[in-house]
């Protein structure tokens, strides 16, 4: 367990700061889940909080559009930003 989340935490980020990011089809629909209905969002933070011991379980906070409260959450609930 120790070793996956040391793995996570000295991982290069695959998202870096001031990227754009947009959440996952499965996090943006529901509506229990802090990215719901959020259409991109900026990072502002790597690392945020120890990361879960889970594939893509780096912490990011990240900025969503048209919010002044920052969200945390985890590298596998986003995806690159793809203009339309």
């Amino acid at each position: 367990y120790s070793q996956c989340v040391l793995k996570a935490w000295n991982k290069e980020p695959d998202y870096p700061i001031k990227s754009l990011v947009q959440p996952r089809k499965k996090f943006k629909e529901s509506k229990s889940h802090p990215l719901y209905g959020v259409e991109f969002a900026f990072v502002m933070k790597v690392n945020v909080a120890p990361p879960t011991a889970v594939a893509g379980g780096k912490q990011y906070l990240v900025l969503p559009k048209g919010n002044f409260k920052g969200i945390i959450c985890e590298e596998r609930e986003l995806k690159a930003y793809k203009r339309k």
